[in-house]
């Protein structure tokens, strides 16, 4: 992405931190690759997918900031994170919300691990 999930710098990033933090994941890792272009093409490369931010489940490409949302949006986001026993547990109010990830920018993302 580009930033950190705590302090994204792009409005894609943004959307993508706080649909992870939606699920309140155990566990999962940014890498911020505005500062550094050539971990950003070889990111490219290597997903062969052309935009930042770029989501990854167990090392495999899951899609960028379009595909996650609709993800989101159709459920099959959360079927994936609880396949790869990665949600933690939902949180207990998730559902006063819409899936839209504008709506609940206000959520405080997990604070440990970001690298």
């Amino acid at each position: 992405m580009k930033g950190t999930a705590p302090v994204p710098e792009c409005k894609y990033s943004q959307a993508i931190a706080n649909i992870i933090g939606f699920y309140n994941l155990r566990k999962f890792y940014t890498v911020n690759v505005k500062p550094d272009q050539l971990l950003k093409r070889a990111l490219k490369e290597f997903s062969k997918w052309p935009t930042i931010p770029q989501v990854f489940v167990k090392g495999k490409f899951v899609g960028g900031h379009d595909t996650i949302k609709a993800m989101h949006h159709d459920g099959s986001l959360e079927e994936l994170f609880k396949t790869h026993s990665l949600v933690c547990y939902l949180l207990n109010y998730r559902l006063n919300f819409t899936k839209n990830p504008v709506s609940y920018t206000h959520l405080t993302l997990p604070t440990t691990p970001y690298v």
